[in-house]
């Protein structure tokens, strides 16, 4: 097994991307997609449960984290248009039903992808997914991701707040609107893949009820609420989301 992975570009139009690889195991191939701001390292525990059975594919998208944003610092890409870089990505290392990961903003790019690109989406899991109707504009936005950081534990905001220094308040900025203004709810009943929809049970991100409502709105799916987790439930319980998967959906 590549305990320690490759790290390679993936160029897209004008954008590059990284994608991290580790694992090598019978499993299927694993897809992990970040949220908004953030990049690979809130994903690293989880991706290390993962590797011990398979392959698992990380992605830096444009602009976040180490990623570069692009000639003049342009605009960043919108939610359809990650979702188009991510099946270019996976078109271009070859095969199908790919196990995707989407986490928050994350989220909206994956069932993008899974609704666009059904052949390349097997499983589809959805951890705290935005945006809750309810708090639809960045400044209840920006509240609750307070609240969020003062629930997380000190390795997870350290993990967060490395990547958010990363990728800057401006891009972070720039791509918000994409995110709020983005239709997840009006995707998900043409999700074909099983689909896992977790949250951690103390996420005021991704709040029961909405988060419930994402999964009654998936034609087939299994609903998970993990005790004791805020949002970032994929660094503070990787054990518990990587047995989550491996179950799938019924």
């Amino acid at each position: 097994m590549r305990a320690r992975g490759t790290v390679r570009p993936f160029r897209w139009r004008d954008r590059v991307a990284f994608v991290h690889e580790r694992g090598d195991g019978p499993a299927t191939p694993t897809v992990l997609v970040h949220g908004i701001g953030v990049a690979r390292l809130y994903f690293t525990r989880l991706e290390t449960v993962l590797a011990a059975a398979g392959p698992v594919l990380t992605l830096e998208l444009p602009g976040f984290g180490r990623a570069p944003k692009g000639p003049g610092r342009g605009a960043p890409p919108t939610i359809e248009e990650h979702a188009l870089l991510v099946a270019d990505l996976l078109r271009q290392r070859g095969g199908s039903g790919y196990r995707v990961v989407g986490h928050s903003m994350g989220t909206q790019i994956v069932a993008d992808l899974a609704v666009r690109d059904p052949d390349l989406v097997g499983e589809l899991a959805l951890l705290g997914p935005v945006t809750d109707p309810a708090a639809r504009d960045a400044l209840r936005q920006g509240f609750r991701l307070a609240r969020d950081t003062l629930g997380e534990t000190p390795p997870t905001n350290v993990a967060v707040f490395t990547d958010y220094a990363r990728t800057g308040p401006r891009w972070y900025l720039r791509t918000l609107p994409f995110m709020l203004d983005y239709d997840l709810p009006g995707v998900l009943p043409r999700i074909a893949a099983p689909t896992l929809v977790m949250r951690g049970a103390r996420d005021p991100i991704a709040p029961s009820g909405w988060t419930e409502q994402v999964a009654r709105l998936v034609p087939r799916s299994r609903f998970v609420e993990v005790p004791g987790a805020h949002h970032v439930v994929q660094f503070t319980h990787p054990e518990r989301v990587a047995a989550e998967l491996a179950a799938g959906v019924p």
